[in-house]
C-alpha cells in the first residue's frame, strides 16, 4: 500500500495540546475518570494514512509465515504473543468519519473505542486542525475526493510504548 500520510507524537503532547471535546455530560464523567488530573501518558503515538490495494493482486498467505485467525464474539484486547515480531491490529469499520461521535450521546463502536483508549479522541483532534491546512488528513477512511467509487484509505493507530 502507498502511504498518504504518517504523524509520530509524544502521547502526552497529543493529549495536551488536542484536547478532547465532550459535548456529553456522562462521556464527559467516563473520560474524567479514566484521565484523572495529573495523569501522564507516556509513550508515542503513530498515524498513518494508505491508499488501498487491490488485495486480490496482493493476496498471497504462506502457511510458514502467515496465520488467520476467526474469532467468534467481540474483540479482546489482551496480546496473544509474549514475542516482539508480533504486532495486532483491532478493526474499526463504524463509520467512514473516523471517531465521528466520540463527544456526543452516541454510543456505537467508534465511541466503545474511544472509551477505552481515550487517547483517539485526540488523534480525532489532531487531524481535524491538519485538515484545515491539507485535505490528506481528513479523519475519513474513504477517498471522498473522488466521485465514485470512494476507495478506502485506512487509517492505522499504533500505540508505541518507551519499555
Amino acid at each position: 500500500m502507498e502511504q498518504i500520510y504518517r504523524i509520530n507524537i509524544k502521547s502526552q503532547k497529543l493529549f495536551e495540546k488536542y484536547p478532547s471535546i465532550w459535548t456529553d455530560e456522562y462521556k464527559g464523567k467516563l473520560f474524567e475518570i479514566s484521565c484523572q488530573e495529573g495523569s501522564v501518558h507516556s509513550g508515542d503515538i503513530d498515524i498513518t494514512r494508505w491508499w488501498a490495494l487491490d488485495i486480490a493482486d496482493h493476496l498471497c498467505f504462506e502457511p510458514h509465515n502467515t496465520e488467520v485467525l476467526l474469532h467468534n464474539g467481540p474483540f479482546q484486547y489482551q496480546r496473544s504473543a509474549d514475542d516482539n515480531n508480533t504486532v495486532e491490529w483491532h478493526l474499526n469499520f463504524a463509520d467512514g468519519d473516523l471517531f465521528s461521535h466520540y463527544g456526543s450521546k452516541l454510543m456505537a463502536q467508534d465511541e466503545h473505542q474511544v472509551a477505552e483508549h481515550p487517547i483517539l479522541a485526540s488523534v480525532k483532534e489532531v487531524l481535524e486542525e491538519l485538515a484545515t491546512e491539507n485535505s490528506d488528513y481528513e479523519p475519513c477512511t474513504s477517498d471522498y475526493t473522488n466521485l465514485s467509487p470512494n476507495p478506502p484509505t485506512p487509517i492505522l493507530v499504533m500505540e508505541q510504548n518507551d519499555d
